[in-house]
């Protein structure tokens, strides 16, 4: 489950259905890289897990969700960005004044308002509607347009820094 270790509640399927498990009732086994905050998560009683009373697109709201985290993330890193390139100097000035980095900075903030604007469309069949759940198609494009720009942003920002981590 991903962020196993710090959720409060973990949603999972079975042929009879969709339930809220606590994790707090949980046996909790750390997984992946260090400092990873997964885990496998092992009940031995389900009795307090909640049952979700009709079926819901568990794709479409995962697809809404990571989008939103995606823009949001990409939005952190434009951020960062344009601060370092303001701060960092180089020849006696800041490299924010030169016009290669501009331009790079440019494209990069293109990148991440379309995909904040993608992330927001791909949720907004949710707040419209009476049982807030995203839209199918919304939530697919929204996650496939934030996935495109995942690699531009990356890419830039690690220019940016001086290839550098962040």
């Amino acid at each position: 489950v991903p962020w196993g270790m710090k959720g409060e509640w973990a949603l999972a399927a079975s042929a009879s259905g969709l339930f809220l498990l606590p994790t707090a009732t949980a046996e909790r086994e750390r997984y992946g890289t260090p400092g990873s905050l997964a885990a496998d998560l092992r009940w031995a009683d389900v009795t307090s897990a909640r049952t979700l009373q009709r079926p819901i697109d568990l794709r479409s709201v995962c697809a809404a969700v990571i989008s939103g985290h995606m823009a949001g993330a990409m939005e952190k890193l434009l951020e960062q960005s344009v601060e370092h390139a303001n701060v960092r100097k180089q020849f006696g000035k800041s490299i924010g004044k030169f016009q290669a980095i501009q331009q790079q900075l440019s494209v990069m903030a293109e990148h991440v308002f379309a995909a904040r604007a993608a992330a927001e469309s791909g949720s907004r069949g949710g707040w419209q509607s009476r049982d807030y759940l995203p839209a199918p198609l919304q939530a697919a494009a929204a996650k496939s347009r934030c996935g495109d720009a995942v690699v531009p942003v990356a890419t830039t920002a690690h220019a940016v820094h001086g290839a550098v981590s962040i």
